[in-house]
């Protein structure tokens, strides 16, 4: 009975983590489809932006909610702290790319990044609001509400794209629409969480172990920045907005192995934590080879397929808008594949309560990427940021699974010394 369970949990948990890329993935079409190559790059790069904040807001709350908050007693008691952190954090990042885009203009750098900066800047707010309180119902378990409000959100913006369509609106308007949106969609998740916590027994703050955990997230999300975001602004600035189109409309074709990723990794990091704090190493590589099996299964035989018909699949969705773009398609696929293998593996670095080594692995993955990149860009534009992309990728696969494989080993040692000594 509790294995079905599981498997019904992680079945709402596709469908959840399925509404939101939906969303997000039919809105990209439309947008790529209507705006001009340069406006489009600009909303892109702007989402781009978005993620970077919100990585901000994964290190400090997301996390640390995931497995710290792992009942509903700790949880009710601690929702309180959260919420003002999340207030916190939401402002922040609103504030400053407010004040970078206006300051971007004023010193008259390129035009579309500080509607870039300015696009991010308008669908914080609600997508900060949105994340958090999905965070939230998720941890509660009640993971079929929160795939009814995830199918909610993507018939607002199903609606939001039909009023587009009657009017001559740019990616400030479309920002503006999706804002409200998901404001909606977290207003809703936060009447859920309402009804189904206890009252607290007692008020938490765990302001200490945030700032000595998140020290670490942090510091590791603006490496990952490194062969992430910045290679897309490296791109956006030496190839222009249009080559951004590029790389962002390709995307879209992989977008249900992140979809997978999102699904899996909601109830898996948790169940990692616990699989941790019972059984050690040997319980925690069980639960990350269960989760990369089941990511492999399902995410590979999609990748296959975007492989042999992934071209065709971009010249009809944009109307030859891109061309076919077979070698963004396979590189595109290239990156699926190595963020299928990093995203456990870091989680589990994650459940160890090892951010330290976490940003050591992504600081070398920035090196390699970013450096790539940097060679790669100004000769082969949209494919040497793909390529930079990869390396980082597969380079934080790689040392993620060899850190593990050292603390599994130490642990091990310092046991049987324990056994020596007793």
């Amino acid at each position: 009975m509790k294995e079905r369970s599981g498997k019904q949990m992680r079945v709402w948990s596709l469908m959840e983590q399925g509404f939101h890329s939906l969303a997000n993935f039919a809105m990209a079409i439309f947008l790529a489809r209507e705006l001009p190559k340069e406006s489009w790059g600009a909303f892109s790069l702007g989402f781009a932006l978005l993620l970077f904040a919100q990585g901000f807001q994964r290190a400090l709350i997301s996390i640390p909610v995931a497995t710290m908050a792992h009942d509903l007693d700790l949880l009710s008691g601690s929702l309180t702290f959260w919420r003002r952190l999340q207030g916190r954090i939401t402002l922040c990042a609103t504030g400053a790319l407010t004040l970078a885009a206006g300051l971007w203009f004023l010193c008259g750098g390129e035009r579309s990044v500080a509607e870039a900066l300015a696009v991010s800047a308008l669908l914080a707010p609600g997508y900060f609001s949105l994340e958090f309180w999905r965070r939230v119902l998720i941890q509660c378990r009640d993971i079929r509400g929160a795939a009814a409000v995830a199918g909610g959100l993507l018939v607002s913006v199903a609606l939001l794209m039909a009023a587009l369509s009657f009017a001559t609106a740019g990616a400030l308007v479309a920002a503006a629409g999706l804002c409200a949106c998901t404001l909606l969609a977290g207003a809703a998740c936060r009447l859920r969480v309402g009804s189904l916590l206890p009252a607290p027994r007692e008020k938490l703050d765990w302001s200490d172990q945030v700032a000595r955990l998140g020290r670490w997230s942090i510091m590791s999300h603006i490496a990952f920045s490194g062969y992430n975001t910045a290679i897309q602004v490296m791109l956006s600035l030496v190839a222009g907005p249009a080559a951004m189109g590029v790389f962002a409309a390709v995307r879209n074709i992989i977008q249900p192995v992140n979809t997978l990723i999102g699904a899996v990794d909601n109830l898996d990091k948790p169940r990692a934590a616990r699989a941790f704090a019972a059984g050690g190493f040997p319980e925690l590589f069980s639960s990350l080879w269960r989760t990369m099996s089941t990511l492999a299964l399902v995410g590979g035989l999609y990748l296959a397929a975007c492989a042999a018909a992934g071209g065709f699949l971009v010249q009809i969705a944009y109307q030859g808008r891109y061309g076919h773009s077979w070698n963004e398609v396979w590189l595109w696929c290239l990156i699926a594949l190595a963020m299928m293998a990093a995203q456990p593996l870091e989680s589990g670095l994650y459940v160890a309560q090892r951010s330290d080594a976490l940003f050591l692995n992504r600081a070398i993955s920035a090196l390699i990427g970013l450096g790539a990149a940097a060679v790669a860009i100004p000769a082969w534009g949209v494919q040497g940021a793909l390529l930079g992309l990869a390396l980082g990728w597969l380079s934080t696969a790689f040392l993620a699974l060899l850190q593990l494989k050292l603390m599994a080993r130490d642990s091990e040692q310092a046991s049987r010394l324990e056994g020596v000594q007793g």
